[in-house]
């Protein structure tokens, strides 16, 4: 798995912007209570993994509500999982801040 915004962009040692390929499209997300919410993550993630703009995705809660996915995440621990579809992708919600978008082939 890239770490978050490595399917995007990393930096060259002059600091440079590298630009480089993710063959498989899969993208990854960080949440925390600081950073924005797990629905929010969930939203940007299958933005990019399927390059669309996040305001052409259908809303979240056709498939989730966003209210509750936030809750179990704030109020649950580590070893929380939650997986769905949403946007074309298979998305997996991990209690440890991390939202995983996968294209579905």
């Amino acid at each position: 798995m890239n770490a978050p915004d490595e399917s995007i962009e990393a930096l060259m040692d002059d600091g440079t912007p590298a630009e480089f390929e993710n063959p498989h499209g899969v993208v990854e997300r960080r949440y925390d209570s600081g950073d924005g919410s797990p629905s929010e993550a969930v939203v940007y993630a299958v933005a990019e993994a399927v390059n669309v703009d996040p305001l052409e995705l259908d809303p979240l809660h056709g498939t989730v509500d966003p209210d509750a996915l936030d809750a179990l995440f704030r109020n649950g621990d580590d070893s929380t999982l939650l997986s769905f579809s949403y946007g074309g992708c298979d998305v997996s919600v991990s209690g440890q801040g991390r939202v995983v978008a996968a294209p579905q082939q």
